[in-house]
């Protein structure tokens, strides 16, 4: 789930970004490069926020005895009887 968003995103932002970074650096002739890393800036922290509860709800998951992948292909049930024997 985590990286189908970090793809679709990524996609996103290759296709948007050298536009606004065009637009922006030659806004002003003097603090043009600044604006494009305050934009960057501000993106990286919108990601940020907006990925930080999928992450905080994966690591509950991995820490507090969520489902995997492996238990979703194999049962707990199954994984407790090859174990024992």
């Amino acid at each position: 789930m985590v990286t189908a968003i970090i793809d679709g995103t990524g996609s996103i932002g290759a296709a948007i970004g050298p536009l606004l970074t065009g637009v922006i650096s030659s806004s002003s002739s003097t603090q043009g490069w600044n604006y494009v890393f305050y934009m960057l800036i501000a993106a990286d922290l919108i990601a940020a926020l907006l990925l930080g509860r999928v992450v905080k709800k994966e690591f509950q998951m991995k820490f507090h005895g969520g489902e995997d992948d492996i238990t979703i292909i194999i049962p707990k049930d199954v994984q407790r009887t090859s174990e024992s024997n």
